[in-house]
């Protein structure tokens, strides 16, 4: 943000709390970043809400939805850093066939959309992984 880069943030109440203070700590008011749009902050259980339908991820609504959040970003700064946790809550709700198709549709986006993206996994969820399950797919 101090480079001028536009973030986008992704995440629960909990951690979006937890961004805001980082940024305090650092001299950085997160509500006027959000005024000027080179800060957005979505909660990820809205940000479900507004892509996925009963089966799962919908590719038009994700479509839609990032390019929302992306579009003004995208237009006014130099580069976008999204942080997200949508597909974390969905490996903990189970869902990892759903987690991987929000993976893809993200990997899809950015390769139309210069943005650079970092997901976030507790580590707690992969406790019981082997190489080669969701875990190492994530991690690459």
């Amino acid at each position: 943000l101090r480079r001028g880069e536009a973030g986008v943030a992704i995440a629960t109440a909990e951690h979006l709390l937890a961004i805001d203070e980082a940024l305090l700590r650092r001299g950085l008011d997160a509500g006027e970043l959000r005024s000027s749009a080179q800060l957005r902050s979505v909660d990820a259980h809205d940000a479900l809400d507004a892509f996925m339908n009963e089966h799962g991820p919908d590719e038009a609504r994700f479509d839609a939805f990032a390019a929302g959040l992306l579009g003004e970003a995208s237009a006014a700064f130099p580069a976008v850093r999204v942080f997200g946790e949508t597909t974390a809550l969905l490996v903990r709700r189970g869902s990892v066939e759903q987690a991987d198709r929000v993976e893809g549709l993200w990997s899809r986006l950015r390769a139309r959309r210069s943005c650079t993206l970092s997901c976030a996994y507790p580590i707690a969820l992969f406790a019981d992984e082997v190489p080669g399950n969701t875990y190492s797919r994530y991690s690459n």
